[in-house]
């Protein structure tokens, strides 16, 4: 039992819903390897194939190409067709671009015309097909034609000959109409109705090729079409057209389209090369054009008598079915004039062609095509669409026929827990090797320590920042500070100006001195940091791209430091804490305090401090002379430090003379004893040096003059070492122009203490004497802070004793089970590649899975076989 066109028209519907929907939920699945770009370009191809037919299907659309030779009546053709004279009838060629007729409300037309991007596009594809270099580089509003000329004439003879009378021809049109052609390319639509249809203007869009090549579409509404509601038929250019693209376009369009009407010429009915070749073309499935062709012989109007059009009418059949083989569909040869069916509304040309007509006896034809187009849509038209469809069916099936039988077993593939699992303990198995490498830093750390490398970085920035270029009081600071102080008087003011100076020479200097030597011990510990870090990367098979996560990163040296520890930087406040117990007395006394009262008060009152201090200050003093341990059997009082601390300028004529090297000089002289030759009297003169400091020359001097140089030497060694020993012992010498350690510890606090060891009585101290004070400040400063802060501090040990320590901290929670929660925790970033491999792995699968199911439900939806 036959089924119903009805009842079969839904199905095809739900057929093509159903190719639409699954292919949209294919393509809407991401990363699956079933589907590649081929096969969704592929199935793109076939969606849209589908949407259109599905549209044809809902809304009955019947659309339908004309073609024909050029002047064989192909637009007055149309024209008939419609009962209108829109599209222009000249005899020259007058289709320049593909006309669509459709049927409508009222008679309209829409003029569409090309962007310039995609005009220059075209155009430059016309060169490159010619095989012009740099192509890309033209416009078609700069390329002149004599330029063009002559790059065309360069061209090989073979191309010459290929393209001379169509690409060629169409470049040089639009190069000879570019001015005109630019006032249209790249404008907005045109719109034309009622009897404008029929004037020059719109009509120069179809034939005038100034105008027309600028036109990408024109879309005629018509309310002749009553028969046809719902037919669109396309006027396209001549296939035996010089112009290439317009070959093109109706190849194209025949291909796509329900039926196809040939307009012939009655009075020429042997076929030429340019029908013979286009009609042996495929259309879009592979079915032959020729099964969708109507014949339609214009022109009939031309010949003399009923019994020459019959002759006419049987060699065109001859032509086209029994000789060409063309068709085997003698009913869809039509023959009739549309000039004729047009009659009056073009003039005496339509009326005499119809008058011609009635006098052999025959019709204009054209109801005749319209009833046969009609019967074709109600009865064949179906049949085209439903081999369109099946042929879009069974290649979805072939498709997707060859994705299941090769994807199949891959689908199934189980990819889970067990890589993740491996990971996981090839991660906690990396521990003895990160304890390894942590206890060979530890050893570094401890050479590190042994060989003072912190203490030589300290003693360079000392020099770096305590310089006396850098650190001096100015001429403009004393000026400002006079102006603040003194006010905008000429006379100086040292005892207001001075202390404001120092106060701030002090607060800047500490300041910087103090965060520069923090950060010393901060920078090594982000190295040793850094190394550790380097460590865990090494070792947990890091790259580049892990560490630099960002949260990977936060979370390792959470891990370093402990999760429980919290703190911007590491343990800063203690190495700030050091600096400031060792350097702070030391900056306050000699650039906070002024000479004289204020700097005895501090002295008194950090003492204990100072004093400390300057055990170290000796100790490296005697290791710079080479007697190591000679500070050993001298007291803190003996040592120069806190002498120079009170009074800078004792430093000064330590630095211009060389005390030693003076002693020995005057011992020689006097004794005839040089050094070396008794360990006894060395010993003796460094005491001496160190108890008299500067006054140790004069001492010697007093203590040797007149000495009996003549004795034998073992004697005058004996002689001179009573000499220098009664001389230590005896409390009545003592340095004349200083004051005992004893007493100045032991003075009031209130007593008056002289401002300098060598100030005269009533001398005027003045801005440049607060100058020259604060550069003798300065020098002092700088060798206390190497000779008594650097070894007071000892930052190599502090450091070394922090540093093993945290990495000992790590090592035992590297051994514990915190190590194997921070590597679950982390699993996800230390492995991001890996896992993410995996995870896009299981992804795929899914979506294949996924892709498989909806190729089986598409299958299933077609009646194919799942």
């Amino acid at each position: 039992m036959l089924m119903s066109f009805d009842i079969e028209r839904e199905i095809y519907i739900g057929k093509l819903e159903n190719i639409i929907d699954g292919i949209e939920k294919i393509n809407a699945i991401k990363n699956s390897r079933i589907i590649n770009s081929d096969t969704t370009a592929n199935l793109e191809n076939f969606k849209n194939d589908a949407k259109k037919l599905l549209k044809k299907l809902e809304k009955g659309e019947f659309e339908i190409a004309v073609i024909g030779l050029e002047k064989a009546g192909k637009s007055s053709f149309s024209n008939a067709i419609m009962d209108n004279d829109v599209l222009p009838t000249a005899d020259a060629r007058c289709t320049y671009t593909a006309t669509c007729i459709k049927a409508g409300d009222v008679d309209h037309a829409i003029v569409t015309f090309f962007s310039v991007e995609e005009f220059n596009k075209a155009f430059r594809d016309k060169l490159n097909l010619l095989g012009i270099s740099n192509a890309d580089t033209y416009t078609y509003n700069t390329l002149s034609e004599n330029m063009y000329n002559d790059i065309f004439e360069r061209l090989g003879d073979d191309i010459k000959d290929k393209y001379e009378n169509n690409i060629n021809q169409d470049i040089l049109d639009i190069i000879k109409n570019v001015d005109s052609l630019s006032s249209f390319i790249g404008n907005s639509q045109k719109q034309y109705s009622g009897n404008e249809l029929s004037s020059d203007e719109f009509k120069d869009f179809i034939q005038k090729p100034q105008k027309a090549i600028a036109v990408k579409e024109i879309v005629i509404e018509t309310t002749k079409f009553e028969s046809m509601k719902n037919a669109i038929m396309y006027d396209v250019p001549g296939f035996d057209s010089p112009t290439a693209m317009h070959r093109q376009q109706t190849l194209a369009k025949m291909r796509d389209v329900d039926a196809i009407i040939m307009v012939a010429n009655a009075k020429a009915p042997s076929l030429r090369g340019p029908e013979l070749d286009i009609l042996k073309e495929k259309d879009m499935d592979g079915a032959p054009l020729s099964d969708k062709l109507f014949v339609f012989s214009n022109k009939s109007d031309m010949v003399d008598s009923y019994e020459a059009f019959e002759k006419n009418k049987e060699t065109t059949y001859n032509e086209w079915i029994e000789r060409r083989k063309i068709t085997n569909r003698k009913d869809r040869i039509l023959f009739g004039s549309a000039v004729a069916a047009l009659g009056e509304k073009i003039g005496d040309t339509g009326t005499e062609a119809r008058k011609k007509l009635n006098k052999i006896g025959i019709t204009d034809g054209i109801n005749e095509l319209k009833k046969g187009l009609e019967k074709y849509y109600r009865d064949e038209r179906f049949d085209i669409l439903k081999k369109r469809i099946d042929s879009i069916i069974s290649r979805i099936q072939d498709m997707f026929e060859k994705i299941r039988e090769d994807k199949n077993l891959f689908v199934n593939r189980d990819i889970g827990s067990g890589e993740f699992i491996e990971l996981f303990y090839k991660l906690t198995n990396s521990r003895n090797a990160i304890q390894a490498d942590l206890e060979e830093l530890k050893g570094n750390i401890n050479i590190f320590e042994q060989e003072r490398v912190l203490s030589d970085v300290i003693e360079t920035k000392v020099n770096e920042l305590v310089d006396v270029e850098k650190c001096k009081i100015t001429d403009t600071e004393l000026e400002i500070m006079h102006r603040n102080k003194a006010g905008n008087g000429i006379n100086e003011n040292p005892v207001a100006v001075e202390p404001a100076l120092r106060e701030q020479k002090f607060h800047t200097m500490y300041n910087y001195f103090q965060k520069e030597v923090s950060d010393i011990a901060n920078e090594a510990h982000i190295n040793n940091f850094n190394a550790i870090i380097n460590i865990f990367k090494k070792e947990l098979g890091l790259g580049e791209r892990d560490v630099t996560n960002e949260k990977l990163l936060q979370n390792i040296c959470e891990f370093i430091n402990g999760r429980k520890e919290t703190g911007e930087s590491y343990d800063i406040e203690y190495f700030n804490s050091l600096v400031e117990r060792f350097a702070r007395d030391i900056y306050e006394i000699l650039i906070l305090k002024s000479r004289g009262q204020d700097r005895y008060n501090k002295f008194r009152e950090r003492a204990e401090n100072y004093l400390s201090m300057s055990v170290f200050y000796s100790a490296k003093r005697s290791k710079l002379s080479g007697n190591e341990y000679s500070y050993l059997s001298s007291t803190p009082s003996e040592s120069p430090m806190w002498r120079i601390l009170l009074w800078p300028e004792l430093f000064e004529e330590k630095v211009d003379y060389n005390l030693e090297t003076k002693a020995w000089e005057i011992i020689s002289n006097l004794t005839g004893i040089v050094k070396g030759k008794s360990s006894s009297i060395d010993k003796n003169v460094e005491e001496a040096l160190s108890k008299y400091g500067p006054n140790t020359i004069g001492i010697l001097t007093k203590l040797f003059n007149g000495f009996a140089k003549s004795s034998p030497e073992v004697e005058a060694i004996l002689a001179a070492k009573d000499l220098l020993n009664d001389c230590l012992s005896d409390s009545s010498i003592t340095d004349s122009e200083s004051d005992n350690l004893l007493d100045i510890l032991s003075k009031s606090s209130n007593v008056n203490v002289k401002r300098s060891m060598k100030n005269t009585i009533g001398t005027e101290f003045t801005y440049k004497d607060i100058q020259d004070e604060f550069i003798a400040d300065i020098k002092v400063l700088n060798d206390v802070l190497k000779n008594a802060f650097v070894e007071a501090i000892n930052m190599d040990r502090a450091f070394s004793a922090r540093e093993v320590g945290m990495v000992e901290k790590l090592i035992q929670r590297i051994k514990s089970m915190e190590f194997d929660e921070f590597i679950k925790d982390n699993l996800q970033l230390i492995k991001y590649d890996e896992l993410s491999r995996i995870e896009d792995e299981q992804e795929r699968q899914k979506a294949d899975r996924v892709i498989m199911s909806k190729i089986n439900e598409i299958l299933a939806n077609l009646d194919i076989k799942s």
